[in-house]
């Protein structure tokens, strides 16, 4: 018996293709038995895998005040706005807060110095999972006693209560890791309900 090399390409390619169906049919029905599936409206099917999450706040908006000392970022407050809910959350975040950033950990206030205070905007994102629609200086903003951390918060928190009558302020603080470093997913999870399918 005589063995060619067409004879093989050929037996190896029919293999390939059976195989391949073979690995099709048995990967849909596996899919099919462990996914959830359901048809929606307009009669396609929908497929939840994932959790849902959802927002503890319906937030309005989000903005960001900073105060600075010697043209340096010493300290922020992230505060998200919810007019459906009636409510005010405040988040504080020193200058010296270590984030992760990039490839490695920085620290809030040298992450400011490489990139400007706008990336006030992307911090406040990462920590909360709002978009901040703007950065206000305190100074600008009217708010005194911004010289440190609490008094920038307390400052924040008097000014809002002022402004939005009638609202309720929680403070939200960043959730660290064993390292000292803050916890992006944690903290973020304070601002997001989790329910799985």
């Amino acid at each position: 018996m005589r063995i060619s090399v067409k004879n093989t390409v050929i037996s190896f390619a029919i293999s390939l293709v059976i195989f391949s169906i073979v690995m099709a049919i048995i990967g849909v029905s596996v899919f099919r038995d462990s996914v959830d599936e359901h048809f929606v409206e307009n009669g396609g099917i929908s497929v939840e895998a994932l959790p849902l999450r959802e927002s503890i706040y319906d937030f309005s908006r989000c903005e960001v005040y900073y105060s600075e000392e010697n043209g340096a970022l010493a300290c922020a407050v992230i505060v998200g706005i919810s007019d459906s809910d009636r409510m005010i959350t405040v988040t504080s975040i020193d200058g010296t807060l270590p984030i992760p950033f990039q490839t490695s950990n920085y620290f809030v206030s040298h992450i400011c110095e490489i990139e400007g205070v706008n990336a006030l905007v992307s911090i406040a994102e990462a920590l909360t999972g709002m978009h901040a629609q703007s950065v206000i200086s305190a100074k600008d903003g009217g708010i005194s006693s911004a010289s440190s951390l609490n008094g920038l918060t307390d400052g924040v928190e008097a000014y809002l209560k002022t402004k939005y009558s009638g609202y309720g302020v929680i403070r939200i603080s960043v959730k660290m890791d064993g390292d000292g470093i803050a916890d992006v997913t944690k903290t973020a999870e304070e601002f997001f309900k989790i329910e799985s399918n």
